[in-house]
């Protein structure tokens, strides 16, 4: 609830303090950290507390009104929240916009990995299996090849003398991609998955085995 941006139904929850205190947690402290999370992303919910256990007591009491609050403005199509006004933003909804559905921008990929952002906008990512990286151009979403035969690139990140650094798992090397696509080879011999590159363009990799 806290980590992705909000989706669109309206929430009724309904526990009491009586409620089971299992071995995996307690099903009440659940539900106020759930009800706590609603609120942070900023959900259309309510939460009705009572004292009762895991029966039905409570809930046939408020049964009724729970229909009730739920079918209220049911003329009115439900919106995805933007975040509580009540609460602190949702950080997810700075970054994305509720309101929009996510777009498709490229399919028929065997196994993508290591999406890299480079200084314009452009992302990039590799496939794995077909051994290619591809390029999202950032003005108008269009993806094309940027190097076939990438030598199983996996992890990538661009650095700031903008070479796409890369661990190339099949060549046992962790290399940097030149924009003009040339190719330098920073470290061999070595297993990588993944690659983190400083402001100094200092590479750390790591190598799971």
């Amino acid at each position: 609830m806290r980590k992705v941006e909000p989706k669109l139904p309206r929430i009724y929850l309904q526990d009491g303090s009586g409620d089971l205190n299992i071995y995996s947690g307690s099903w009440w402290m659940a539900n106020q950290t759930l009800a706590a999370s609603l609120e942070y992303a900023g959900y259309d919910f309510t939460f009705e507390r009572g004292t009762d256990g895991l029966n039905a007591n409570h809930s046939s009491r408020v049964f009724a009104q729970s229909l009730e609050w739920l079918w209220s403005n049911w003329r009115q199509p439900i919106t995805a929240s933007r975040g509580a006004a009540k609460s602190e933003r949702h950080f997810v909804t700075e970054i994305l916009d509720p309101a929009a559905d996510w777009e498709e921008l490229s399919a028929g990929h065997g196994f993508t990995e290591g999406p890299a952002v480079d200084s314009e906008g452009n992302v990039h990512f590799a496939d794995v299996r077909q051994d290619r990286i591809h390029k999202i151009e950032h003005a108008t979403r269009k993806v094309s090849l940027f190097l076939d035969q990438s030598g199983g690139a996996n992890g990538m990140m661009f650095g700031p003398d903008g070479r796409l650094y890369a661990c190339q798992n099949k060549k046992r090397q962790i290399i940097a991609i030149r924009p003009d696509q040339g190719i330098d080879v920073l470290a061999k011999d070595v297993g990588s998955n993944d690659l983190a590159v400083n402001f100094r363009n200092e590479v750390y990799f790591t190598e799971p085995a």
